[in-house]
């Protein structure tokens, strides 16, 4: 009976002794897995901060670029114009042969000046700088607005706090995707843009009530949609696209606010 008592005080120190052992193992391979998973969770931090960076730098070159065209070729062109109006009104009757002449240069001028403008806002929208995001994407509306033939309505809870330019440059490319997707492919009446900044969060809504899609059907290389969810990635938030054939499509976008600043 003293044998058999020792030999199983032995299995059971023996049983013991492996079982700590293994616990130590997996106690290690979880601390591995962690440091492991905390490391490329600086890593991915680390790519999306470097990705932000490059793209406020792009943003501040996009800016100085429309400044440049605004103050140069915009102006000169401007001044044309106005020379050209002048000597119109001074002309007498023995140029009449040269007013249609005239007339032609003075269109060319006009539209020049209309594309270098619509360059100008394709750059860096100076209503972003100058008065924020909700005038910008105002803006946008009257000016890219589906000539008048769609109803954009625009519901904005933003606050009176600018955000950071970053942030807010994202705000307004994801609304202009959302809004040049439904131009090109919703043939809906309707679109309704929704903006709200509360406790620390952007939502952005862009709804339309038209054709729709299949979102199973949507690859990668539709390059629209996924810019949005890129963006929300990039600065840490979410997207969801929800559509489906006939039932109009839903936009819906949260951006954390890592910084902003006083009006």
């Amino acid at each position: 009976m003293l044998l058999q008592r020792r030999r199983i005080q032995k299995e059971v120190c023996d049983r013991r002794d492996r079982l700590e052992e293994l616990v130590g193992e997996r106690t290690a391979d979880l601390a591995r897995e962690i440091a492991q998973r905390k490391q490329a969770h600086e890593a991915l931090q680390g790519d999306r901060e470097r990705l932000r960076q490059a793209l406020a730098l792009q943003e501040k070159e996009r800016r100085l670029i429309a400044y440049e065209i605004h103050d140069g070729l915009a102006q000169q062109l401007a001044a044309a114009i106005m020379q050209l109006q002048s000597l119109r009104s001074s002309a007498t009757k023995a140029s009449a042969a040269v007013q249609p002449g005239l007339d032609v240069v003075q269109r060319l001028l006009e539209d020049g000046l209309k594309e270098t403008r619509g360059l100008i806002n394709g750059l860096r929208p100076p209503a972003l700088d100058e008065d924020g995001v909700e005038a910008a994407i105002r803006e946008l509306i009257a000016r890219d607005g589906f000539g008048g033939q769609v109803r954009i309505e625009l519901h904005c809870d933003m606050g009176t706090v600018r955000l950071a330019t970053v942030l807010e440059n994202a705000i307004f490319r994801i609304v202009q995707e959302g809004l040049s997707n439904a131009r090109r492919h919703s043939r809906s009446e309707r679109v309704r843009i929704g903006l709200a900044a509360k406790d620390g969060i952007v939502s952005i809504e862009i709804r339309d009530w038209g054709v729709g899609f299949d979102p199973a059907g949507v690859g990668e290389d539709h390059f629209g949609l996924e810019g949005i969810r890129e963006r929300a990635r990039l600065f840490g938030g979410e997207a969801a696209i929800r559509s489906a054939v006939g039932k109009g499509t839903r936009i819906f976008v949260t951006l954390p606010v890592d910084a902003s600043v006083p009006c």
